[in-house]
């Protein structure tokens, strides 16, 4: 029955189906308003499966005004998107968010802050990678089996200055690898 939640603006992590099958999800669900996505707070924590089957970019066009992350799993496995771009706002990218996306070319991180474990892992098709000056980690495995990912698509520059973790194998099975 659970029906509106607030969030902290401190949150720094959503887990996988935080409120999967609550009244929360499934009103969203319903709502033609949504683009497919369902929010709680200002945290993207599913991806309607109509919506993961069509989707070919996630921008701020997409993405509500505030939208502060992305939880665990969201767009994982979302067979046509193609580009994902991040509004200012978007911090925080979870576990596996945007795991084998086969189709996915294109990653501009801008402010994000967090990209969680194995969060773009298995995006084969991954040539065009820019990690923005705000990125402060990199999760464990985060652009594994990104076999297109080397200097010339990081346009020469591997890792901002403001990272201070990355975690195990990080970009294993890359070009940097």
């Amino acid at each position: 029955g659970l029906g509106s939640v607030t969030v902290p603006s401190t949150l720094k992590k959503m887990g996988a189906f935080a409120f999967d099958n609550t009244k929360l999800l499934i009103d969203q669900a319903s709502d033609s308003q949504s683009n497919g996505l369902i929010y709680a707070g200002d945290w993207v924590v599913g991806c309607i499966d109509t919506a993961k089957l069509t989707l070919s970019k996630v921008n701020a066009a997409l993405l509500k005004e505030n939208t502060v992350g992305i939880a665990d799993r969201v767009f994982m496995s979302s067979p046509v998107l193609k580009e994902v771009i991040f509004p200012a706002t978007v911090k925080y990218v979870g576990d596996y968010a945007f795991y084998n996306c086969p189709s996915l070319w294109r990653v501009d991180t801008l402010n994000v802050e967090s990209l969680g474990d194995y969060s773009f892992s298995v995006c084969g098709n991954l040539s065009n990678l820019i990690l923005g000056e705000g990125l402060k980690t990199i999760g464990s495995h985060a652009f594994e089996k990104c076999k297109l990912v080397n200097n010339s698509s990081l346009g020469g520059s591997i890792i901002p200055e403001n990272v201070t973790s990355i975690g195990t194998e990080a970009f294993k099975d890359t070009g940097l690898w």
